[in-house]
């Protein structure tokens, strides 16, 4: 099927098939990995699906970013918001939870949010800047839950993720009225 579509937007230069390319190429990436590598005595398949979620994601964004000024914009929403759902989730996902952490992951995610965030101020994209909030209030209210539960009490860290949240957000709203809003 990504041999059809490939074909038949060489063909007929219609946006649908760069998309079902791209859908088919995905999923062409999938079935490849799991079939070369999923069959190993030691392996993590979970671990495994969040990497190549991730590497899809970036793929996606960056095809995204390809596509912003070409005849295929309207498609660079899609692979953007896809992209960067898919990224942010499997890097969020790899860090794990307190009993079986990656301290890898855990230490580089508030950086990789923060990247997100500004780069939504280079590339002009507000889907950054939205996926890159959620993302992050996504990775304080994990951290709440984690680490503050238990010593300050549930209902203070709540109160304390809330501000924090609502801090968030503000900065949020100032990053695009200030830097997005044309």
């Amino acid at each position: 099927m990504l041999v059809t579509y490939l074909l038949s937007y060489f063909v007929f230069r219609k946006a649908i098939f760069v998309l079902l390319s791209t859908l088919y190429s995905t999923w062409f990436f999938f079935s490849v990995t799991s079939y070369l590598f999923s069959s190993g005595p030691r392996f993590d398949e979970g671990k495994f699906y969040l990497y190549r979620v991730l590497i899809a994601g970036i793929a996606f964004v960056l095809l995204g970013h390809a596509f912003s000024k070409t005849a295929n914009e309207p498609l660079s929403g899609f692979l953007n918001n896809f992209g960067l759902l898919g990224f942010l989730g499997a890097a969020l996902a790899l860090g794990g939870w307190k009993t079986s952490q990656n301290a890898f992951w855990e230490m580089i995610y508030p950086g990789i949010v923060f990247g997100i965030i500004f780069l939504s101020v280079h590339v002009k994209r507000k889907s950054f800047l939205v996926w890159g909030t959620i993302f992050l209030m996504a990775y304080l209210m994990k951290l709440t839950s984690e680490y503050f539960s238990k010593g300050l009490g549930w209902p203070f860290a709540l109160v304390v993720a809330g501000f924090a949240l609502i801090g968030v957000g503000y900065m949020s709203v100032s990053v695009n009225r200030k830097y997005l809003k044309t």
